[in-house]
């Protein structure tokens, strides 16, 4: 099935715009697994342009903090290229392996044994944590917009942070979250419709107080069980890192500490795109990824 959308919401974007979300939606098939308490909803999304030479491989896309992967569409979009691209939708889940047990079940399901792995924002952590639990069948890493956090000052920082939001009035913190997604996507008037329009039809009808708790829980959670193994892993195989020199979100030592954690990889900052230059510098970024993923 197609990822249901409601174009009544989209009047004020942008035609090409538009048409660009509309025709991704059309053909990611939209599928879900159960896993105890949990369902996993992910988009299964075929390549646009078939398989290149050495692009045979899947590609697994973790979603970043809004938790949707179809918020992510134009960074799937560039992935599917030549890829099929599995992009994981993040449920009520408190820790990584409670995720990752839902991967692996969503792997099984569709038959992949090798895969790359990619991840955008809080997805690139995901994504980072991936490489240790996957590490035999991961073959090339894509990071976007994202950054390796980690010490006890993080820590400490989203626990204060944890209790406050559970005492917090329920729709206060979830409306607030937004306001916040939304600040981080701000580009030009173009873009900002289509994030407003994209956030008025699906982050109200997915987003509430307990998920965005349990997406806290599992920051916390990777910050004090993963973030150090991944700045010790010395991963030995591709990596590329893309970031931007508008980016907002963040902080420069997280996003600074990711070369240091890769340093064979390949860093390309490019000088404009914000927090999500898939739709920013949606031409680099297409071709980084496709040099990338076919070379």
């Amino acid at each position: 099935m197609a990822y249901p959308l409601d174009p009544t919401k989209y009047l004020d974007v942008r035609a090409d715009l538009r048409q660009r979300l509309f025709d991704f939606a059309e053909r990611a098939v939209q599928k879900e697994v159960a896993l105890g308490r949990l369902t996993w909803e992910y988009l299964d999304v075929a390549s646009t342009g078939g398989p290149a030479e050495n692009a045979t491989l899947p590609v697994i896309f973790f979603a970043g903090g809004a938790k949707l992967a179809i918020y992510s569409f134009a960074v799937i979009d560039a992935l599917s290229q030549h890829n099929r691209v599995i992009a994981v939708s993040q449920p009520g889940c408190t820790t990584i392996q409670q995720h990752f047990d839902g991967v692996s079940l969503i792997l099984q399901r569709e038959g992949i044994d090798g895969f790359h792995v990619a991840g955008s924002s809080w997805g690139g952590c995901v994504a980072q944590a991936a490489a240790l639990q996957y590490a035999n069948r991961i073959e090339r890493t894509i990071l976007s917009s994202t950054g390796l956090p980690g010490g006890r000052a993080v820590s400490l920082m989203l626990k204060v942070y944890l209790a406050s939001i559970r005492r917090a009035h329920p729709e206060k913190v979830v409306a607030d979250f937004r306001k916040r997604a939304l600040a981080l996507l701000t580009g030009d008037a173009d873009t900002d419709a289509l994030w407003q329009g994209l956030f008025a039809d699906v982050y109200d009808r997915h987003m509430t107080h307990g998920e965005y708790v349990s997406l806290i829980q599992t920051q916390i959670d990777y910050v004090d069980h993963y973030a150090k193994a991944v700045a010790q892993a010395k991963w030995p195989k591709p990596v590329l890192v893309i970031a931007t020199a508008d980016e907002v979100a963040g902080n420069k030592a997280w996003r600074d500490a990711l070369p240091q954690a890769y340093p064979a990889a390949q860093v390309h900052v490019l000088e404009r795109g914000g927090h999500h230059p898939a739709l920013g510098a949606r031409e680099e970024y297409r071709e980084l990824i496709a040099r990338f993923l076919g070379a």
